[in-house]
């Protein structure tokens, strides 16, 4: 009988269900690919009840009751897997090391040998049955390093990559450069660069042998370079075209490379001070190539960039200079300031000392310092702080830091500015203010982590007016307590890793601003979230910054502020952020952007989405957002669209991830597609030639592609031009030294492109007579406009005027050009004592028609523009 009645009930609770159940709640599942956008982080997907709360419209959404989702446990350790090409495959077997460092990729520039620096400093990790290495979270960084086989890796990590991470090996070979003269005779002492149209990646100087190892090729590649880059190993020589060796990263590496150099002249720079006192200071020297021949030679972009010498005890060796280069050198000192001079290498060969000299306003001071108990600084880096003192309160402190290496000795050396050394103009106008006075103090400090030694405040502005001044002995003495707490969250415990520093408060026009105060290195809390800053705050207020990622200030809160001179004693409580996920519903592709605008606590954040193929259900997630109240929107680009979202309410929690029903699931309609799919494999690369008239490759020219949707440059060497299959149909410039310029379209085969002989520009100046001397140099540019030519250089600069004042310019192509002449006049060395351009009132311009055989012009230049460029220069007194 039960049975007979269950029947029929089942059918009716069967239908009722049918009749009242929510047609809008069913939604076609999702499609099974979730897209993942290249600017935005993904999600999870959400879960079933979540799934069916969409309404399917964009407008009008329940007002359920919001979710929230506890975020994961922080970290405890950094666990590391190790891969090559496939980041799904754990490379297993491998030697790993570990190294702690106070600076992300402090490596870089500073250790010559990374491999075998991790080798004998690092400590040996032991990886698990997967593969995987763990490592407890670092107090900065972790450099990590790995080997097998012929695959090497080398990167930083800090805690915020935590809980996994993954370090990826290339390709890594040694790379030996031997540096040879002409008659084969090996060359020591040679500075060696490789380098890419970026700057320089690596730089060293050949042993007694002439050789120089590059470890790890392939990996400083990668690491460092650039895709789709030029490299470059030349020799740090004052040449138009220096010893070099060109490769592309696409090729197989050279494992040997041999440089070639030219008899040339041993320059020494050597730092005097104002009135011509050697001057101890250390630093850096580089140089700039100019003259006829690096006109010709490197007058396109890309020019390799130049390394540094190293500035000791004032003095800089450049152990080759060809005879007749004119060379642009410059030096960046200890303390911040500078030093140039302008040059011709004489073409006498030998060494020859070049005089880097100190203007009247900036003084030289040397010094050696000692510990707390006497002991002598060697070989330590200390920080020159500087700040203003003015005396007024309401201006920026203007705080500098500039490093400063001692000697063995603990002695070392710096530059100030000293503008009230300067003696006044007598010419100058009554109402022109004189240089004002210098209020100033700097600190000798010593930072080691929490440890910090600093000097007594030197006043600047009351130091003797000597060019080079003796301080004597400096001492540094444990620096005071500039402020101390602890760093904790809202129950109380501690926060470990904090990174801790201060602003410094201003008054600028009745607005309080603020300073960040400079520190090498960033003062982490300890386990109990305890931390104390030592030092002299330069401001009389200052406030203090507590960052952790993951971490923020309650909503409502501020960071404690305090008297500079105080030695305060302060309370952080940070809190967990929030997160909130968002998502849409697509069915066809999107066509234009939409973004998420998140108002509240934490300021205003914006969520970009961008066109993209793909249907169903776009999720991501907003990370580090102040728990608290935000009004969130969902807009076009258009700005006169309403918004498809508009919540005012929506709930942040600490440490939770909020999942709010209205902003889920979010239904967008578009357009069918519209792209056809591309079918068939992508076409091979194409190889051009690059040559002359007589088939001969063209060497050092500059090649630039455009269309579709991005253009780029880059240099060709050896006439040779590869181009992928996604360039074929794109226009490309082609460039070369003394070469005319030619556009063409990538064809689909490989094929010689010749580039016809630059038109020849004659320009005949009547120089006077009094420019014959010697010591007078013109130099004369021309800078081209109006001539199509949008992708290479127009300007042709530093070719020296001929005895007969005549300049030949091989141009690229039809143009209007411009002249511009500039006269140095140099000392019997070759220095350049002063400079002057000619301020011509008649424009210098002339028009390059397109037509064979050399053209001449003849500018007129007046009498009495030579004579103001004489008297300028002391010519003919």
């Amino acid at each position: 009988m039960r049975s007979r009645l269950a029947l029929p009930v089942l059918l009716a609770l069967a239908l009722l269900a049918w009749f009242f159940w929510p047609r809008e709640r069913m939604l076609p599942p999702p499609a099974p690919r979730v897209e993942r956008l290249p600017e935005l982080q993904s999600a999870p997907e959400p879960t079933p009840e979540l799934a069916a709360q969409d309404t399917g419209s964009s407008r009008v959404l329940p007002a359920d009751a919001p979710r929230f989702e506890p975020l994961p446990a922080e970290p405890t350790e950094l666990v590391l897997r190790f891969v090559t090409g496939n980041p799904e495959t754990t490379l297993r077997g491998v030697e790993a090391w570990a190294l702690a460092m106070d600076e992300y990729q402090g490596y870089q520039g500073r250790i010559a040998d990374v491999e075998r620096e991790l080798r004998e400093h690092g400590t040996r990790l032991e990886c698990d049955a997967q593969g995987r290495a763990h490592l407890p979270l670092p107090e900065r960084w972790w450099f990590v390093g790995a080997r097998k086989g012929a695959l090497f890796g080398a990167q930083c990590f800090e805690a915020d990559d935590a809980p996994e991470d993954m370090l990826e090996l290339v390709e890594s070979h040694e790379c030996v450069v031997h540096a040879r003269s002409a008659t084969d005779r090996p060359l020591a002492g040679v500075p060696i660069t490789l380098s890419d149209a970026h700057g320089v990646i690596w730089q060293g100087s050949s042993d007694a042998l002439g050789a120089l190892v590059i470890p790890n090729l392939g990996w400083l590649l990668d690491d460092f370079g650039h895709a789709d880059s030029t490299f470059v190993v030349a020799a740090l020589e004052a040449a138009a075209d220096p010893a070099s060796y060109t490769f592309d990263a696409s090729l197989p590496l050279p494992r040997a490379i041999e440089l070639r150099l030219e008899s040339a002249s041993a320059l020494r720079f050597r730092l005097l001070a104002s009135d011509g006192t050697p001057a101890p200071v250390g630093g850096e020297v580089g140089f700039g190539v100019s003259g006829a021949e690096a006109a010709q030679s490197r007058a396109h972009s890309g020019e390799h960039a130049q390394g540094m010498l190293a500035l000791r005890a004032g003095v800089a060796e450049l152990p080759f200079a060809r005879g007749g280069t004119w060379l642009d050198a410059y030096a960046v000192l200890d303390g911040g300031q500078y030093a140039a001079a302008s040059l011709r290498v004489p073409e006498e060969p030998g060494p020859h000392e070049i005089p880097l000299r100190l203007e009247l306003s900036q003084q030289v001071l040397v010094f050696r310092a000692l510990g707390p108990s006497g002991e002598t600084l060697a070989d330590r880096t200390l920080e020159w702080f500087t700040f203003d003192q003015s005396g007024v309160n309401d201006r920026d402190p203007g705080v500098e830091l500039e490093p400063l290496k001692l000697d063995g000795k603990g002695r070392g050396a710096l530059v100030v500015s000293r503008p009230d050394l300067v003696p006044r103009d007598p010419q100058a106008e009554d109402d022109e203010e004189e240089n004002p006075p210098v209020r100033a103090r700097g600190i000798l400090r010593l930072c080691e982590g929490a440890r910090v030694l600093e000097s007594e405040p030197i006043r600047i502005e009351t130091l003797s007016a000597a060019p080079l001044l003796d301080l004597g002995v400096v001492r540094l003495e444990p620096a005071r307590t500039l402020v101390r707490g602890r760093v904790h969250d809202e129950v109380g415990r501690g926060l470990a890793r904090v990174a801790v520093g201060i602003e410094l408060l201003y008054e600028d026009d009745g607005e309080v601003r603020s300073d960040e105060s400079p520190r090498t290195l960033p003062l982490f809390s300890d386990a109990d979230g305890r931390f104390e800053l030592r030092g002299l705050c330069p401001s009389t207020r200052a406030r203090l910054v507590a960052e952790r990622t993951g971490y923020c200030l309650p909503e409502g809160a501020r960071m404690p502020e305090f008297a500079g001179d105080s030695g305060a004693s302060v309370d952080v409580t940070l809190v967990r952020t929030g997160v909130l996920r968002v998502s849409l519903v697509t069915d066809a592709p999107l066509r234009e952007s939409y973004r998420w605008e998140f108002e509240g606590p934490g300021g205003e954040q914006h969520l970009q989405i961008y066109p993209g193929e793909v249907t169903g259900e776009l999720v991501f997630e907003q990370w580090w957002m102040t728990p608290g109240t935000y009004h969130v929107r969902l807009v076009t680009d258009d700005p006169l669209t309403e918004p498809l979202v508009d919540v005012p309410d929506v709930a942040v929690r600490s440490g939770e991830t909020t999942l709010d029903p209205r902003l889920l699931r979010v239904r967008l309609h578009g357009p069918a597609a519209v792209r056809a799919p591309v079918d068939g494999p992508m076409p091979q690369p194409v190889e051009l030639r690059i040559v002359d008239e007589h088939r001969r490759s063209l060497r050092d020219g500059t090649c630039t592609t455009w269309g579709f949707d991005h253009c780029s440059i880059d240099e060709f060497h050896a006439g040779v031009l590869t181009f992928r299959g996604d360039e074929i149909g794109r226009w490309a410039g082609l460039w070369a030294p003394g070469r005319r310029y030619r556009e063409i379209e990538v064809p689909e085969h490989g094929a010689e492109i010749e580039l016809q002989p630059a038109l020849p520009l004659r320009v005949q100046l009547d120089v006077p007579a009094t420019f014959s001397r010697a010591g007078v140099h013109l130099m004369a540019s021309l800078e081209g406009e109006d001539c199509g030519l949008d992708h290479i250089p127009k300007v042709l600069a530093g070719i020296e005027v001929d005895a007969r004042g005549e300049v030949l310019f091989p141009c690229p192509g039809p143009c209007t050009f411009h002249l511009e002449l500039h006269a140095l006049l140099t000392d019997a060395s070759g220095l350049l004592r002063s400079s002057q351009d000619l301020q011509t009132s008649v424009p210098l311009e002339f028009v390059l028609a397109d037509q064979p055989g050399e053209q001449l012009w003849k500018p007129a230049i007046r009498a009495e523009e030579w004579a103001a460029l004489a008297q300028v220069l002391g010519v003919g007194r």
